[in-house]
């Protein structure tokens, strides 16, 4: 993904993806980019209303055209994937509680 298609999918971001708690429209500095890699984009919006974050995954497919814009859709019917339990959830929260962002060092651990 280079600069120019990141600037247009923050853009489509802001108004498909409000904060899930209070419904605050992120402004383009509430929004940080965690990484991408091939044809997905990992982005955080932080809400300095409610003080929530809000993990986003975007895949983009290559066979649409660059100004498709990102649909509201439900969750996903695909058999092959399980629900997340709410352990996983809690097992996320208490990870992101002490996460300083190294994501460097977090992965040469492995």
């Amino acid at each position: 993904m280079n600069f120019s298609e990141l600037k247009r999918l923050l853009k489509e971001l802001k108004s498909v993806a409000p904060c899930r708690e209070c419904g605050h429209i992120f402004e383009d500095t509430e929004i940080n980019v965690v990484g991408t890699l091939h044809d997905q984009g990992f982005f955080v919006g932080h809400c300095p209303v409610c003080q929530h974050d809000l993990l986003i995954n975007v895949h983009v497919q290559a066979r649409r055209p660059a100004h498709r814009s990102i649909s509201k859709r439900g969750p996903s019917n695909s058999p092959s994937l399980k629900p997340i339990t709410q352990n996983e959830i809690l097992d996320l929260c208490n990870f992101l509680k002490d996460f300083n962002g190294d994501f460097s060092s977090l992965f040469s651990k492995q």
